[in-house]
């Protein structure tokens, strides 16, 4: 039907989105006048939100890698090996280990071992000025003190000495005096009062240094490994992030209770004080701005919008609060990050005055941006059209790399990407030059064929059923896909139509549906190369059992019946005909030859100038009518150009002797032909049996109408 002519101008996507966007640059930069002091604050409280929501997922990642690495270090300490050990001296197996921790998390303060019969093995780091230091004599550049707390001929004493960083000792170690007993300390008693608690609920004073601080630990059969965190270390992470000077971070348990927040004050239980009935969530509570931070509460629990950013008034001040829940060294937290609303929008009321000076420069700026947008947006619409039109062509080869910003274009370059697959799935059932032919015609597959020269290959597994049935049926599978993918490739890149997979067996052929003038010799080449790659196949199983496969082909070239067969709703691209057939009865002569590959008289014929060959015998398989040479494929002539299947001098001398004990077999020379076979050195399956028939023959002269042709009467 004549496609009716419409006379409608068009515009380039180009145009019409400059036109577009010149539209909307206008009528926001009116907007932006009209309603600049209305907008300017509710878009700085939007972005306030958003980027307290940014502040407090950050903040969040960062409180619980601090709160629980120490917490996976005491985890997973017991299970090294040698911590039952004792040092020697200061060395032990896991000096390194702590060394390494505390070199690559810079908020621990100690790792130890207590154990049972009281000795102690700790590396504490040391913090450069303070007077725990400088009481300690440490050398210059010493990161780590190390100590090894012990009984010694009835006295305890402390062998101690310095390191720095890359775990060298500063100076020889020295002793003194100590009274020190892991044994009596909280965190030693509560880990093995309650051997699955991880970290101890109490504050208590550090030995060395006296700061307050707590404790991560892990009872083991011998003993309790320790992690130490100082509280003064926890308190500056909480005001490190949060946002601004009047910025607050509050951690409360599912209850409500402040556990933690950025103001807790280290000094709040004075040295001398006894912290161990104290704890962290207690000394919190009793720092902390009860008013505000139980409004923030109120207002999350009213909200319930974990992680989302909400304002509300407090003491005539708006505040912008984002509260997630978390779960924090096994517990479940509530984390709060809060800062004034003046905070985040002092600096937009200070812009409001020159907003009219900057609405003018966008829109002048907004002509540049609309042309660039305008081009980005319509460069990959046109990448798109243009893959399309390689779709078309069934060029499937080059991928679809389209990255947008834009939805719609997205979708559409996902959607062709999309259909570029099925087509390549489709195009694993059926050949590729078909589907390509469908494509660019518009037609329909119908059922039908046409009668054409092609040249047939079939494959087939030695003994495959027996090792199959020591098989289970998934690893046959497994082992059959990656077998075939080997054929395959080797088949697919020589221009072979692979037909089907039989069980264990492969046909395939060439001709069809693309018409190639040398579909031989491609056949040929495919078939060497395919067994090369699956030479000495061997496939690894489970109970370091390997399966060894061995793969037999044959080769035949007459006139088949090729197309589309099958029923209305299931249609397979196949050949049919006598040729398949022998092809088939070809490939499995090569159990009886003990040969790898067999090929007819016409595939040799049409080859010959390029391949290498040697004759077999005269063959009446089981169902065919007529007789037929066959030969075996060796490989390439130098003056193919496959210099890597070009057989080796020793084997061609070797072919020449055969070619000649094979034509006097066949003239009845039996002696001469039996002296020939038996000078080739090394004889293979089939130069043996051809030395058993030639004695046979000397011993029983076969009669005058002997033909030579082997006659089979099984498959």
């Amino acid at each position: 039907m004549k496609k009716e002519s419409i006379s409608t101008k068009r515009y380039t996507l180009v145009f019409t989105i400059q036109s577009l966007f010149l539209f909307i640059c206008i009528l926001l930069a009116g907007l932006l006048i009209t309603f600049n002091f209305v907008k300017g604050r509710e878009s700085a409280v939007s972005n306030a939100k958003k980027l307290l929501e940014e502040i407090s997922h950050k903040s969040v990642i960062e409180l619980r890698d601090t709160l629980d690495r120490p917490a996976r270090i005491v985890k997973f300490l017991p299970s090294v090996d040698h911590l039952r050990d004792k040092p020697n001296g200061l060395e032990h197996p896991v000096r390194t280990l702590f060394s390494t921790l505390l070199n690559n998390n810079d908020k621990i303060h100690s790792i130890y071992i207590g154990w049972d019969d009281g000795d102690m093995y700790q590396m504490i780091r040391l913090v450069k000025g303070e007077s725990f230091t400088q009481e300690l004599g440490a050398p210059e550049g010493a990161e780590y003190y190390l100590r090894y707390v012990h009984e010694r001929q009835g006295h305890r004493t402390t062998l101690y000495g310095f390191f720095n960083k890359d775990h060298v000792q500063l100076a020889p170690a020295r002793t003194k005096p100590s009274t020190y007993d892991p044994r009596t300390r909280p965190w030693y008693i509560e880990a093995r009062q309650f051997p699955d608690a991880i970290h101890t609920l109490f504050l208590y004073r550090f030995n060395t240094p006296a700061v307050l601080g707590t404790t991560f630990m892990s009872a083991f059969d011998t003993g309790v490994v320790g992690v130490d965190i100082r509280l003064d270390t926890l308190v500056q992470f909480l005001e490190e992030h949060a946002p601004g000077s009047e910025g607050r971070l509050i951690v409360y348990d599912t209850n409500g209770v402040v556990t933690a927040h950025d103001e807790i004050d280290p000094e709040s239980l004075k040295p001398g004080s006894n912290p161990s009935n104290t704890t962290f969530k207690a000394l919190a509570s009793a720092t902390a701005d009860t008013p505000l931070f139980s409004t923030i509460f109120a207002q999350f629990t009213k909200l319930n919008t974990p992680g989302k950013a909400f304002t509300f008034e407090f003491d005539t001040t708006r505040y912008i609060a984002s509260v997630s829940v978390e779960s924090l060294i096994d517990e479940e937290k509530i984390v709060a990050v809060v800062a004034p609303e003046e905070y985040f929008t002092q600096e937009i009321r200070k812009l409001r005055m020159h907003n009219l000076l900057y609405t003018g420069t966008i829109f002048c700026l907004s002509l540049f941006m609309v042309i660039l947008i305008s081009r980005r947006i319509a460069k990959p619409l046109n990448t798109l059209a243009h893959k399309a039109d390689e779709i078309k062509n069934f060029n499937l080869d080059t991928p679809i790399d389209i990255h947008s910003r834009i939805k719609e274009v997205a979708d559409l370059s996902l959607a062709i990407s999309n259909m570029k697959q099925g087509i390549q799935t489709f195009s694993q059932y059926i050949p590729s030059d078909l589907v390509r032919r469908y494509i660019a015609s518009g037609a329909s597959p119908v059922i039908g064929g046409d009668r054409r020269t092609l040249t047939v290959l079939f494959s087939d597994i030695a003994d495959f059923t027996t090792t199959a049935e020591t098989l289970p049926p998934e690893a046959v599978i497994f082992m059959l896909s990656d077998y075939f993918s080997q054929l395959g490739q080797e088949v697919t890149a020589q221009g072979g139509t692979i037909d089907k997979y039989i069980g264990d067996a492969l046909m395939a052929f060439w001709n069809a549906p693309k018409q190639t003038t040398n579909h031989t010799l491609s056949a040929c080449e495919a078939t060497l190369r395919c067994a090369r790659s699956v030479k000495g196949y061997t496939h690894s199983m489970p109970h370091n059992r390997t399966i060894h496969l061995h793969t037999r082909f044959g080769l035949h070239r007459g006139e088949a019946v090729v197309g589309n067969m099958g029923s209305s709703d299931r249609l397979n691209f196949t050949a049919l005909g006598s040729t398949i057939n022998i092809a088939s009865r070809i490939e499995g002569l090569n159990k009886h030859y003990g040969t790898t590959i067999l090929a007819s008289d016409p595939v040799q014929a049409h080859s010959k100038a390029y391949f290498v060959f040697r004759s077999v015998d005269t063959v009446l398989p089981k169902g065919a009518r007529t007789p037929f040479r066959i030969h075996e494929l060796i490989g390439a002539r130098p003056e193919s150009g496959l210099t890597d299947l070009v057989p080796s001098p020793e084997t061609m001398g070797c072919l020449d002797i055969w070619e000649k004990a094979y034509t006097a077999y066949h003239a009845r020379k039996w002696q001469t032909a039996l002296e020939l076979l038996q000078s080739i050195e090394s004889p293979d399956a089939l130069a043996t049996l051809y030395i058993k028939r030639t004695q046979a023959n000397l011993d029983n002269n076969p009669p005058e109408d002997w033909d030579g042709i082997e006659r089979f009467t099984e498959k």
